[in-house]
């Protein structure tokens, strides 16, 4: 497979998550909130299909060499940390966090508007538990501590 193959599965990936965050954002401005676990359901199905195409992508940058070029490489470095980070998470467990996490911000919304946070405390309660159960699969198949895969999601390379 090459390289040109790899970078445009990673743009369809791209184009699959902006899409998920005009749903996110549509659904902060303008979705009724009785909307929202069909809206988590969207999000969770969109993300169901990037992630198979994240697996694909494993399997072409697995037998994908090196590009000669520096940009290439760091480029293909930058995908093997994402593809490694993402798919150690299982597809079941990225799916129920992803539909949490879009149900949870529209129930948040109500019980902030509402001055009530037991509105949202057990959907909260339950987005925080599969949160912690991701990054606690990132950093077992990392080798390395929970807080060390938290921080490397937002500052790769970098440990706690």
């Amino acid at each position: 497979m090459s390289y040109a193959k790899l970078t445009d599965g990673f743009r369809k990936i791209a184009l699959l998550r902006e899409s998920m965050a005009v749903l996110e954002w549509d659904s902060a401005v303008l979705m009724p909130e009785a909307a929202a676990e069909r809206r988590g359901q969207q999000v969770a199905i969109l993300e169901s299909v990037a992630y198979e195409h994240l697996e694909e992508m494993a399997k072409i940058i697995a037998a994908n060499d090196c590009p000669n070029d520096a940009w290439n490489q760091a480029n293909l470095h930058e995908m093997r940390r994402q593809l490694t980070s993402i798919l150690l998470v299982p597809k079941d467990l990225q799916l129920r966090l992803s539909e949490a996490r879009s149900t949870c911000e529209v129930t948040w919304r109500a019980a902030r508007e509402q001055n009530d946070f037991s509105l949202v405390e057990q959907k909260l309660s339950e987005l925080v538990s599969l949160s912690r159960e991701a990054l606690e699969a990132q950093a077992e198949g990392l080798g390395v501590s929970v807080m060390d895969a938290a921080v490397s999601a937002f500052e790769p390379d970098l440990t706690a």
